[in-house]
C-alpha cells in the first residue's frame, strides 16, 4: 500500500469516476485503473463498484476511503511542520468559507492578502458549515471561516475574528428607530434554504420553526433574498458586512434590532493538530484589520 494509491481512491471518491480521477491525478486511467485494482488485491476487498453509471463506493470501500483521507492528511502535515519550522509562508491552503460571509468578506481583505504572501497558493470554496466542518476533519480543507458557535465545529479549534451584528432589510420602510423580533410577520419572512446557519440564526432570533411555519425559504443567497424583497416585499435580515454594499438608497430599507443587538461571531476554524500557525496568524490578522478599516 502506498500513498499514492490513497490519492487514487480519494481521487475516484471525490469524482466517482476512474477518468475523472486519473485526469485530477495527472496518470493515465490504466495506470489509476491497475494501481488501484492492485491495492484491492492486496486489502482483499472491492472498493468500488464498476458496474454501477456513475461507479459506487462499496460497503468496504466506505471504510477505507476515509482512513485514507486521515492518513494523506497526516503524511501531508509533516511537510507543512517542515515548513512551519522553517518560518515558511507558502504552499497551498485550502480554505472553505461560508456563502453567506464570502462575497462582504474576500474583497476586503482578499486582494491584498495574495499580493502580500504570494507563495501561498491560496484554494477557496464556498461551502456550508457541516461540509467545511466534514473537509476539515478530513483533512480536505486546512482553515475554514465559519459563523460560531455551531454543533458541526465541537471538537475543532476556533479562533473567533470579529463580530457582525444583524439587520433588517424591507422593502417599505419603517419610521422606527429599532425593529423588534417579535414584530416580523413569519409569512412575510424571506430567509435562506435549510442547510444554511445563517437562514437557522434568523429563524432562532425570530423564535420560529421551519417545520411549523410556511416561510418563503428559497434561496441560497443573501443578495437574492433582497432583491425577492424589492421586488415582491416582505423582509430579510442581513448581516453588518453586507450593508457596505448597499446604495444610500437601500440603506434607508434596513433597521437595527433592538437591544440586545443580535449577533454572529465569525471565526476561524481548523483541527487542533493544525500545525501551520503562522499561516493562521497571518489570515487573521488580515481579515482584522480589513474589517476594522
Amino acid at each position: 500500500m502506498t500513498l499514492q494509491q490513497l490519492r487514487y481512491i480519494v481521487a475516484i471518491a471525490d469524482t466517482m469516476s476512474f477518468a475523472q480521477a486519473a485526469l485530477s491525478t495527472g496518470v493515465t486511467q490504466p495506470t489509476l485503473s491497475a494501481m488501484v485494482r492492485k491495492l484491492e488485491l492486496e486489502l482483499g476487498a472491492t472498493l468500488f463498484d464498476r458496474s454501477t453509471k456513475p461507479i459506487s463506493i462499496t460497503e468496504m470501500g466506505s471504510v477505507v476511503v476515509p482512513r485514507a483521507r486521515k492518513v494523506l492528511a497526516e503524511a501531508e502535515s509533516i511537510s507543512q511542520a517542515i515548513a512551519e519550522a522553517q518560518h515558511s509562508l507558502s504552499g497551498p491552503l485550502r480554505l472553505g468559507i461560508l456563502p453567506t460571509i464570502a462575497p462582504y468578506l474576500l474583497p476586503l481583505f482578499l486582494r491584498t492578502f495574495v499580493k502580500t504572501y504570494p507563495q501561498l497558493e491560496l484554494v477557496i470554496q464556498e461551502l456550508k458549515t457541516g461540509e467545511i466542518a466534514a473537509r476539515l476533519l478530513d483533512g480536505r480543507l486546512d482553515i475554514g471561516i465559519l459563523a460560531t458557535p455551531h454543533e458541526y465545529v465541537k471538537g475543532l479549534e476556533i479562533l473567533p475574528l470579529f463580530e457582525e451584528s444583524f439587520y433588517a432589510y424591507a422593502k417599505t420602510p419603517t419610521t422606527k428607530k429599532y425593529l423588534l423580533a417579535e414584530e416580523i410577520d413569519p409569512d412575510e419572512l424571506w430567509v435562506l434554504e435549510e442547510g444554511h446557519c445563517f437562514g437557522d440564526q434568523v429563524l432562532d432570533l425570530c423564535a420560529l420553526s421551519r417545520s411549523s411555519h410556511s416561510l418563503h425559504y428559497v434561496s441560497g443567497s443573501i443578495d437574492t433574498l433582497k432583491r425577492l424583497v424589492e421586488a415582491q416585499g416582505g423582509i430579510t435580515v442581513l448581516p453588518e458586512l453586507a450593508l457596505r454594499s448597499l446604495s444610500k438608497k437601500e440603506i434607508k430599507h434596513t433597521r437595527p434590532f433592538a437591544p440586545p443587538t443580535p449577533k454572529r461571531t465569525v471565526s476561524l476554524v481548523m483541527r487542533k493538530d493544525f500545525v501551520r500557525t503562522q499561516v493562521t496568524e497571518v489570515l487573521a490578522k488580515a481579515v482584522k484589520d480589513a474589517v476594522e478599516e
